[in-house]
C-alpha cells in the first residue's frame, strides 16, 4: 500500500522503467553549445562583478560616515549608480585632508568606477552574442539582455524539448499535511534568495498584466467602495 506524500524511490523506479520501455538511446540528451557556454560564463562573471561592487559600495559608505557624513548623505540608497554621483564623491574626497581612511576611500571609489565600466562592456558584448545566437528572446515582452543570457545559459540546449509545455520548470513539491501530522515535523522554512542575486529567468520573463485594464479588479474596487464599513 502506497503512503501519502512524495516518494523518491517510487518515482526513481517509475522513471527507470519508462526509460527502458522507450529505449535509452531515444531519450533526449542535454547539451550546451559553445556560444551558449560563452554567454553563461560572461553573464556569471558579470554577476560576480555586481556582487563585488555592492560590497565595495557598502564599505565606501562606512568610511564616508566617519570622514565625511555630509558627503555620505548625498549618496542615494541605491548606491553609486550614475557617473554624476561618483564624480561628486570623488571631488568631495579630494577636498578632505590626507589620512589613511581617505586614501582607502579613494582606492575603493576608483575600483567601483572600473567595475561600472567593465559591466557596461560585458552587457554590450552579451547583447551582441544574444542577437547572433537567439534574437527571438529579445523580442519577447519583459525579456532583456540579462534575462535572455540567463535563459540561454541555464537551459542547456532547449532544442531537446519537443513543445513549450515540456520546457516549463516543475513546481516545488508541497508536503502532505497528513504526513506532517503523522511525523509531527514542521514544514521547512522557505529559503530566501539574497537581494544581490537575480531572480529565476522563468519568473523574470513573465509579462505582468496591467491592473488598470483588468475589469475584475475595477469591479471589486467599486464594490468595496460602495459597501458600508
Amino acid at each position: 500500500m502506497r503512503e501519502p506524500g512524495k516518494s523518491d524511490p517510487i518515482d526513481a523506479t517509475a522513471i527507470a522503467r519508462a526509460a527502458l520501455r522507450e529505449g535509452i538511446d531515444t531519450l533526449p540528451v542535454a547539451f550546451l553549445d559553445e556560444q551558449a557556454l560563452e554567454i553563461r560564463v560572461l553573464n556569471d562573471y558579470r554577476d560576480q562583478l555586481i556582487n563585488e561592487r555592492v560590497r565595495l559600495a557598502s564599505r565606501l559608505r562606512w568610511h564616508l560616515v566617519q570622514i565625511a557624513p555630509e558627503l555620505e548623505a548625498k549618496v542615494r540608497p541605491q548606491g553609486l549608480i550614475g557617473p554624476q554621483i561618483r564624480a561628486t564623491v570623488a571631488i568631495g574626497l579630494t577636498r578632505l585632508s590626507r589620512s589613511p581612511q581617505v586614501r582607502v576611500a579613494r582606492v575603493i571609489l576608483k575600483r567601483i568606477c572600473e567595475i561600472y565600466h567593465e559591466e557596461g562592456e560585458l552587457l554590450a558584448e552579451l547583447q551582441a552574442l544574444i542577437e547572433a545566437h537567439c534574437p527571438q528572446l529579445l523580442a519577447e515582452h519583459g525579456c532583456g539582455t540579462v534575462t535572455a543570457a540567463i535563459i540561454i545559459g541555464h537551459t542547456a540546449g532547449a532544442q531537446r524539448f519537443p513543445t513549450d509545455a515540456c520546457f516549463v520548470p516543475p513546481r516545488r513539491h508541497r508536503p502532505d499535511p497528513r504526513q506532517l501530522r503523522q511525523h509531527q515535523t514542521p514544514p521547512a522554512a522557505p529559503r530566501r534568495r539574497p537581494p544581490t542575486q537575480p531572480r529565476p529567468a522563468h519568473h523574470r520573463a513573465l509579462p505582468r498584466p496591467h491592473r488598470s485594464h483588468d475589469p475584475r479588479l475595477s469591479r471589486s474596487r467599486s464594490e468595496s467602495q460602495a459597501s458600508p464599513r
